[in-house]
């Protein structure tokens, strides 16, 4: 399966110090996935330097989210991430499971949720062991929402995912099983404690695998740990598509 792997970093734990009339930081992220039989799948060590525009006056970004675009077994996996800032001499690490891959056409794909009141800088992570190597070149960045699943109360969420499996149901290639054929109808559900307390439809045009994004109704919700269903309804049936959990601090 290909997977997105995405570290998120707060702006604050990482230093940026002058250097060539830029604001530099310089990360060493580390990867490792294992899977149920304690087997190495996966393994990456990068360093990255990180150049912000905008001179010595250039503002810090609140967040930085790193990411690995990698290939895993379809099987469960654990996986172990390591970011060490070299010039504050600070290690940080996060650890993931990861469930064994659905069907393909049973699900739906990357099913994240982010902040729309935190821009990150998105840095692509190559793969390879490599650490400390290269042209020493700035890492290719953007600007964009930071993916999270630890939220202030207040703070707008969105939701992104992509429907799997292309066209619907009743084209002649890469029909979705159970899916109708035209729009599809999806339910967002946001439940605590498996109680919904929040609740939200949209409509799917076009072919499914286009790149779903909407906001998340989460005013006023308490704090606490919460997981967002995602459901689709058919003529005769609802089924459920994927889930991802999130906590408002």
């Amino acid at each position: 399966r290909l997977t997105d792997l995405v570290i998120h970093v707060p702006g604050e734990r990482v230093l940026f110090l002058p250097e060539q009339d830029r604001l530099t930081a310089r990360l060493t992220v580390g990867l490792v996935a294992i899977d149920e039989g304690l087997h190495e799948t996966f393994r990456s060590a990068r360093a990255v330097r990180i150049a912000l525009s905008g001179g010595l006056d250039a503002k810090r970004p609140s967040g930085i989210n790193l990411y690995c675009r990698v290939r895993l077994p379809a099987a469960a996996q654990s996986v172990t991430a390591v970011v060490s800032d070299d010039a504050a001499a600070a290690v940080g690490g996060a650890h993931l499971r990861m469930s064994a891959a659905p069907a393909m056409g049973s699900d739906i794909l990357g099913l994240s949720l982010y902040s729309l009141s935190e821009d990150s800088v998105w840095v692509e992570v190559p793969v390879g062991v490599a650490a400390g190597a290269g042209d020493d070149q700035p890492a290719s960045t953007t600007i964009g929402p930071a993916m999270k699943s630890l939220f202030e109360p207040g703070e707008k969420v969105a939701c992104g995912f992509r429907m799997s499996g292309g066209a619907p149901s009743g084209a002649a290639t890469g029909s979705v099983p159970g899916a109708p054929a035209g729009p599809r109808l999806l339910q967002l559900i946001v439940l605590r404690e498996d109680a919904p307390v929040r609740e939200k439809r949209i409509d799917i045009e076009g072919p499914t695998a286009d790149l779903v994004k909407t906001l998340l109704p989460v005013e006023g919700l308490a704090s606490g740990d919460y997981v967002l269903a995602v459901r689709e309804i058919l003529p005769d049936q609802v089924i459920d598509r994927g889930t991802t959990s999130f906590r408002i601090r």
